[in-house]
């Protein structure tokens, strides 16, 4: 299917259900009220490739079900008008397709989530490329990932985002995004009131311009493990650079340029160049074990910039290891911890001191707080 322009409130543009070997290549697609394309059920070997996706209600590209095999490439995903999670410019998801009729956030997509068991998710997207793709200023994510596996995620370009660039989110095994561009996300400048209170934010009220003081990093890891972050460039986005929101297993951050990810700093919130966060559930998630992040490798990371600190990490995380990361330049903490758990360090360089941990085991620099676990 190559050739076409779908342009009017249709509800979808091309749909694919249980299909092999479909190529959808060089279409352009504007002001869809749902899914622009959407790959569904047991279908495999297929690609969307060089299309264009300009102002449609929720995104872009859909994947759902057990679909395996899919390239997404050379797209320019742009200007979509809702704000749940499931309107993101790409959404893998082990779920079913959510109604949500262009209204923007639903409440039919939390009951969904509520019901489905993590590990009763054996069916699910796999075999995921996405590649050079342009994914930008979407009232939602860039790209939104609910529980897939083996998905790689490389030489894209996410900027301005009013949500997360990329969030790895609800049992995301075995990802791998490296050598893209994730700049300038997480502002939530342009959701209304309901898209707040359904994100469990609209309590804590607006900044004087308008957006919402929570903001959101450029790529968030949540309920997610075995994930690779390598190689990046992740500059000014608004809530820090990368966040493991809470129960982030063995995943590895390594070799990625970190830059200036606070500029959503306000009287209520600061934020990191890395965050190894302990965030409090939204509501209780039948079959969920929530744990703080652990076992995670954090190296070889060039940070930089205003962050309030380089490397945070929260209440009782445990298990990590962070080594041969450079820190430069943040406002108050190279690293800072509030963990009286065991960490380990060794051979982070930072000319700003560190927090409730040593740039290195060996090291004495750090400034250690009341009832801190010192490193042997």
């Amino acid at each position: 299917m190559t050739g076409f322009t779908i342009d009017g409130n249709f509800l979808y543009g091309i749909y694919i259900s249980d299909s092999r070997d479909i190529m959808v290549c060089g279409n352009t697609f504007r002001h869809i009220a749902r899914k622009p394309v959407t790959v569904t059920g047991n279908s495999a070997r297929i690609m969307v490739c060089g299309c264009v996706f300009e102002e449609n209600g929720q995104g872009g590209i859909q994947i759902n079900g057990n679909a395996a095999d899919v390239l997404i490439e050379g797209n320019v995903i742009e200007g979509s008008q809702c704000s749940d999670n499931w309107s993101a410019g790409i959404v893998l998801t082990a779920n079913g397709i959510p109604d949500t009729a262009g209204d923007g956030n639903s409440r039919l997509s939390i009951t969904m989530d509520r019901e489905r068991m993590l590990y009763d998710m054996l069916s699910a997207p796999c075999r995921i490329v996405m590649r050079n793709n342009i994914i930008s200023h979407n009232n939602s994510s860039g790209i939104y990932c609910f529980g897939p596996y083996m998905v790689y995620i490389t030489h894209n370009q996410i900027v301005g985002n009013d949500k997360e660039g990329i969030c790895l989110d609800f049992g995301t095994l075995g990802g791998y995004a490296a050598y893209n561009d994730v700049m300038r996300n997480g502002g939530r400048t342009r959701q209304t009131d309901r898209d707040l209170e359904h994100d469990f934010v609209l309590e804590i009220g607006r900044l004087e311009d308008g957006s919402s003081p929570a903001k959101l990093p450029g790529i968030s890891i949540d309920n997610s493990a075995y994930n690779m972050i390598y190689n990046n460039r992740i500059e000014e986005n608004c809530g820090s650079g990368v966040k493991m929101v809470r129960t982030g297993i063995r995943n590895i951050i390594s070799t990625n340029i970190i830059n200036g990810n606070n500029q959503g700093q306000n009287s209520r919130f600061h934020f990191f160049g890395i965050e190894l966060a302990n965030t409090a559930a939204d509501f209780v998630e039948a079959g969920m074990d929530y744990r703080p992040d652990y076992e995670n490798i954090i190296c070889r990371n060039m940070i930089t910039g205003r962050h309030y600190a380089g490397v945070f990490l929260a209440e009782e995380v445990y298990m990590n290891d962070l080594f041969d990361n450079v820190i430069l330049d943040a406002s108050e903490w190279s690293m800072e911890c509030i963990s009286r758990m065991k960490n380990n360090t060794l051979n982070n360089l930072s000319q700003v001191p560190s927090r409730g941990i040593p740039l290195s085991a060996a090291s004495f620099e750090a400034v250690f707080v009341p009832g801190m676990v010192p490193l042997e």
